[in-house]
């Protein structure tokens, strides 16, 4: 009997990958790992810092991204060839979740690569509702960041990642460094504070500069939570 169990236990590991990930982050967070700095843009009236690393990000934080990111990608792989069979049919070697970033390429998807062979005919107008190429920047979507991240992390290298500040007093919803700056007098009066924050970010295409656990929750949350539901009625 097919299913989307197979899917689900691959979400379910990219997420402890995601859990490993937040506890790598908050380890290298506490061992103190870069210094406020300030700027060129700096003035007396302005005094701008920013957080400089004072050892490398560890190289661990980027290859468990890519793990968890490789499970995700390979659920929707996986949900793929469980629809093929749900649809009575033989699955074969060339079926995968296309992701595509126009028209062009997705037809090629279909026609040329054959990646839905075999998938219910409505199942794949469902998949080709989910195209980035729909959207008005395909690149910058949450399955376009994710499908350009993937193909680095498979076929280039490991992921780049950097340690990134941000000023203001807002909370951030993920793990991060926080510094003040304070302005004083000689006499040592207070005359402003200004908090900054350092967290870790990707630093690699589409997604360079986006703090490197939001960016996994948002891809995890929207595969999880707006696309598996709509297929499970083939698999009922």
């Amino acid at each position: 009997m097919t299913s989307l169990d197979s899917v689900r236990q691959k979400m379910y590991r990219a997420k402890k990958h995601f859990d490993e990930l937040r506890e790598e982050l908050v380890a290298y967070y506490d061992s103190d790992p870069g210094g406020l700095v300030e700027t060129e843009e700096s003035t007396p009236e302005h005094r701008k810092f920013v957080f400089r690393e004072k050892k490398p990000v560890p190289a661990r934080l980027a290859l468990i991204c890519g793990d968890g990111l490789q499970c995700l990608r390979s659920s929707l792989d996986y949900m793929v060839w469980e629809l093929v069979e749900s649809a009575g049919k033989q699955p074969h070697r060339r079926l995968m979740f296309p992701i595509a970033m126009s028209e062009a390429t997705y037809m090629d998807d279909l026609v040329k690569r054959k990646r839905l062979d075999g998938v219910d005919p409505n199942a794949i107008a469902l998949i080709g509702s989910f195209q980035p190429y729909h959207l008005p920047d395909p690149k910058n979507s949450v399955l376009g960041i994710f499908e350009e991240l993937t193909n680095i992390n498979k076929h280039r290298r490991v992921i780049l990642t950097r340690l990134l500040s941000s000023e203001g007093e807002y909370p951030l919803p993920f793990p991060h460094i926080l510094g003040v700056v304070k302005n004083v007098t000689l006499d040592g009066e207070i005359l402003a504070e200004t908090s900054l924050r350092g967290f870790i970010c990707i630093n690699d295409g589409f997604a360079r500069d986006i703090e490197i656990t939001d960016c996994l929750d948002t891809i995890a949350r929207f595969i999880g939570e707006e696309m598996l539901p709509c297929f499970e009625k083939y698999f009922e």
